[in-house]
Parts: C-alpha cells; structure tokens; sequence
C-alpha cells in the first residue's frame, strides 16, 4: 500500500512538472513594432468542441529580445466571443489528471467586399480587436493601422505576406489584434476565451512559426467522445502519455467539466471525454494547423429492400460509403479504412458479416436469404485502420413465418346470388326441353 502511494505521488509531480514546465501561448502570429525579434518558448490551450461551436481558452508567454510592443493575430473561422479567463481552469485540468492517473505497478487571397469591424475591447492586459476581412489588402491595411506611423511594411512581406494569404484563401475571415508590451522576461498574460461556430475542431499553429527557436505545445481536447488514433493527427505531433506509457484519456462528468469552465460543461448533455495532444520542436517547422473532422468528411449509408419479408425471401441489403465529401481532405498518413456488414439477431447474436478493406469509396449490394423468423438489427460501419469505430448505419428486417394458404370462402350473399342465377338457368332449361318435348308429340 505504501508502495502504490509513492508511485500516485510520483505521478502528480511529474504531471505537475509537466504542466509546469511548459509557459502558455496562445498560438498566434506575433508582429513586434521594432526591430525587435520575438520568441515562443511554449503554448498550452483547453479546446472544447461539440461538433458545433468551439471554446478556446488561451494563455500567453512571449518574450522579445528587448522591450517592445507587440501585436498578435489569430485567424478564425466565424466570429468569436471574447471573455477574460482564468488559470484556474488549467489548475482543474492539472488536478483531473492526476487524479485518474493509472495505478503504476512496482518495478514498473479572394474578391474584396470590404472590411468590418466587428469587435473592440480591453481585457486585462489585452487591447483586443476582431475584424472580418475578404482580401489580403485589407487584412494588411488593418495591421498598419495598429502598427501607427512606425508602420511595419517591411514586416508584412514573403512568408508573412504568404501565410495571412493562406488562411484568406481557407475561408478564415475573422482575425484577432490583440496588442501587447513584451519584455525580456517571460510573462504570463491573463488568459481569454474564444467561443465560435466551427464544423471542425480548430486549432492555428501555422501562424506561430512567425516567431523563433523551439516550442512546447500541449493541448487539452474535450471532445464528446474519444480521439483515440494517431493518425489524425499531423505529423510531429502525438497524444501525450503518463509515465507507464498509457494514453492521457479519460471521461470528464458534467461536474468535473463544471470545474474547468462552467460554459463549456453546458456544451455537452452529459459527459465528454478529455484527451491531450503534445508537440515539441522548432516553431519553423509548424507548417499545419490542427483540424479534426470526425465523420463530417465521410458518410455511410445503409438501405434494404425489404423491412418485412417472408422465409427464405430475397433480401438486399446496400451499403454506400462515401470516402470524402466534397471540399474535404485528411491527413496523408498510411490507412485505411474497413466497411463491416453485420446481421444480428434479436438476442445481439451475430449470423453473417461481411467486410472490405478501402481507402475510396464504396458501392455494394448482398443477398440474403433468411432462414428463421426473427427481427433482425443489419449493421454498416466503417473502422479507421479496422480498430476505431468512425461511423455507423442500421436497419431492422421483420422476418415473418408465413401460414399456408386456406380455400378461399365467398361471402354469403355472393352463394345466395349464384345459387339464384343457376335456379333461373337450370329453369330456361327445363322450360326449353319440355318444349322441345311437347313439340314432337304434336
């Protein structure tokens, strides 16, 4: 017992360390007034997406190489909503994780439509504003504009001028000035909190490698499930791990999410799931921004032909798997992606699959043939490398034992009309041979 106790102890302070040991920054460009050069020593975020709005609490701790005033731009893909935040919520998350850490064994640019200015205010230490722009003209005016008469011009060209173009051209039209005084010595500024719509789970690194030298990025996701796989992830980066090599990841409740923010527990119905996501190296080597779009770019579609049918009768059963939907993309890692066909019986129990190995999409129609009457759950789904469940579809088919078919019975008027009608016939009958009859004997 004493033993599992020094191991949990150990745990909290290297995660403790962790945490620590790595400053928060807001992952945003950084543009100083002077000639002076800028450094990013480390970054940390708390990222909650529900697959529709997004909420960021962000931390800085820039530094220049002397003081200077500095002025940071964030690209954004629909207009946020600015409040100050608190470093309490990263304490919560601290706490979380070393609470839930595993018992450790011993031993063990587009067409101008003008600028609009959408957003203006002072938090803190912040001068913040939020500008939508349509072109790079405008976004590079707007930065003049805070940059005053000392202008930046000469700043604002090559990779700069490049990279403010790329995010234009990707449809981020919101940016985000938030002037600052830097100094020699690392500083923390009071964090804030971005809320707005995203489609996707967003996180801008590419605009960091403006600054210099080496980086620590970690980042805290909240997500209504688990992200699990590596591969969604660009590359360099990778899920972060407690000291016996599991995977940081675990359910939050609704009341431990009320602890790290009360708006961002409102989000989620009931629970969601907390993972964390590292990188460590040179800011010039930040050429992606993390994107994760969960079965947003991908559907599955399961039809059968029959929801009822009889034994023994034909039943198809179509899958159709669209791999990418139109203006979708994904990470250009070694994968693929399995399509099961499944049918079970009312009891769960498993009675015939079927399974294909694609990376494209995916057309397909089986046959089947029941044999016993039952209601019958049919299943599609896709599985990332055939591990993770991505997406699924379902269907029910009634089999139905059919009885054998009885002699049809007329209704009872129908017998007394017909017997009327033969009376009246077997009468013309009669009447014609009797006077057939009576005409020969004449």
């Amino acid at each position: 017992m004493r033993s599992i106790s020094l191991n949990a102890l150990l745990i909290g302070i290297f995660m403790i360390a962790l945490i620590m040991s790595i400053p928060a920054k807001a992952d945003r460009a950084v543009i100083p007034f002077t000639d002076a050069s800028v450094y990013g020593p480390g970054q940390k975020a708390i990222i909650a997406w529900d697959g529709e709005t997004e909420r960021m609490l962000l931390s800085t701790d820039v530094y220049a190489n002397k003081g200077t005033k500095a002025l940071e731009l964030l690209p954004l893909p629909s207009e946020p909503l600015i409040e100050e935040g608190s470093f309490k919520s990263f304490e919560s998350i601290e706490h979380l994780m070393i609470a839930k850490a595993p018992k450790v064994k011993e031993g063990a640019e587009p067409p101008s439509s003008g600028l609009e200015v959408v957003f203006h205010k002072k938090i803190g230490a912040h001068d913040i504003s939020v500008v939508r722009v349509s072109s790079l003209g405008e976004l590079v005016k707007e930065i003049l504009i805070r940059f005053g008469e000392g202008g930046a011009s000469q700043g604002i060209q090559g990779k700069v001028r490049d990279l403010l173009n790329e995010y234009l051209i990707r449809g981020f039209n919101y940016w985000v000035f938030d002037s600052i005084d830097l100094t020699e010595d690392e500083a923390s500024i009071q964090p804030l909190f971005f809320e707005f719509r995203s489609s996707f789970l967003y996180y801008p690194m590419k605009v960091s490698s403006l600054a210099s030298g080496r980086t620590k990025i970690l980042l805290f996701i909240i997500t209504k499930g688990t992200i699990l796989y590596e591969e969604i992830l660009p590359q360099g980066m990778s899920f972060a791990t407690y000291t016996d090599g599991s995977q940081i990841c675990f359910q939050l409740s609704k009341q431990e999410l009320k602890t790290i923010d009360e708006k961002m527990a409102e989000m989620f119905e009931q629970s969601a799931w907390l993972s964390v996501v590292k990188y460590e190296g040179d800011l010039s080597d930040l050429n992606f921004d993390l994107e994760y779009r969960p079965d947003k770019c991908s559907s599955i579609k399961l039809t059968v032909d029959k929801p009822v049918c009889g034994l023994g009768e034909e039943v198809a059963m179509t899958v159709d798997f669209i791999h990418l939907l139109p203006g979708c993309y994904e990470a250009q890692v070694l994968h693929f992606h399995l399509v099961r066909l499944e049918i079970l019986d009312s009891s769960g129990r498993l009675i015939d699959s079927w399974q294909w190995e694609v990376n494209n999409d995916l057309h397909k129609t089986i046959y089947w043939r029941p044999t016993r009457a039952d209601t019958y759950q049919v299943k599609a789904s896709v599985w990332f490398n055939g591990m993770t469940l991505q997406m699924e579809d379902s269907q029910t088919v009634k089999v139905i034992e059919k009885t054998k078919e009885q002699p049809t019975q007329l209704p009872f008027c129908w017998v007394i009309a017909i017997l009327l009608i033969l009376a009246v016939l077997a009468g013309i009958g009669m009447g014609w041979l009797l006077a057939k009859c009576f005409g020969k004997s004449r």
